[in-house]
């Protein structure tokens, strides 16, 4: 990249970044919101217990919006790619941490620090077809966080009904304001503390299922006019 594209690039994105901030908190504010499987994940922060909070990666948008009050103790893992810097450069002033990965050099601190995060008991938040899919294919460092630290993982989705669907590898759930939503979280995936190859592999076909049914399922509810 030449100086006058960093320049270019530094001048853009903060204007891009609070465009698209300002964007989702109307989404959030004006949007009627149906929320569906919540409270066994609620009790859990009650209480000050992690888990792992996994959606794919055209579904992210919604993350940091999970709470009707006080934000939840998100981490959020985030790679520095430009386009995903405009998507997580405003998510500390709206609650939730950012641990950036690289796509070039090792993550082990990443990693380090995502960890630390589910042991000082926050939730971190994961895409596992990202950051460059295939999309619905889960990698395994879900299922090795979530062996390494003992954590649920949660399945996670949402739709709502006025949105762009962004022709991107991920076909990306960009929300709109106004109309109708869903939120909507599965049953805890556990993972055993030291799982066989066959036990990782099962573990990841049932999160992508489970993935791919709340999708289709928040997709089908804000299809449905409200009665």
């Amino acid at each position: 990249m030449t100086k006058w594209q960093t320049r270019a690039e530094d001048w853009l994105r903060p204007r891009l970044v609070r465009r698209y901030g300002a964007h989702m908190d109307r989404v959030a504010a004006r949007t009627d919101w149906q929320r569906i499987g919540f409270e066994p994940w609620e009790e859990l922060i009650a209480d000050g217990k992690p888990f792992i909070l996994a959606h794919w990666h055209g579904r992210l948008a919604m993350s940091a919006y999970l709470s009707t009050g006080a934000p939840w103790p998100l981490t959020g893992l985030a790679y520095r790619h430009p386009i995903a810097r405009v998507l997580t450069d405003g998510l500390p002033e709206r609650g939730t941490e950012v641990v950036h990965l690289s796509p070039r050099r090792s993550n082990t601190g990443a990693l380090r620090l995502a960890v630390a995060a589910l042991r000082k008991g926050r939730i971190l938040g994961i895409t596992p077809d990202g950051p460059n899919g295939p999309v619905h294919v889960p990698k395994r460092g879900v299922v090795d966080i979530a062996a390494l630290t003992g954590v649920p993982i949660a399945p996670f989705s949402y739709s709502t009904s006025r949105k762009f669907v962004l022709p991107t590898w991920d076909s990306f759930l960009l929300p709109r304001p106004g109309g109708h939503g869903v939120m909507a979280f599965g049953a805890p995936i556990t993972v055993p503390k030291r799982p066989t190859p066959e036990q990782e592999q099962s573990t990841l076909d049932q999160l992508a299922r489970v993935l791919n049914e709340l999708d289709a399922d928040c997709d089908a509810a804000v299809s449905r006019p409200r009665g």
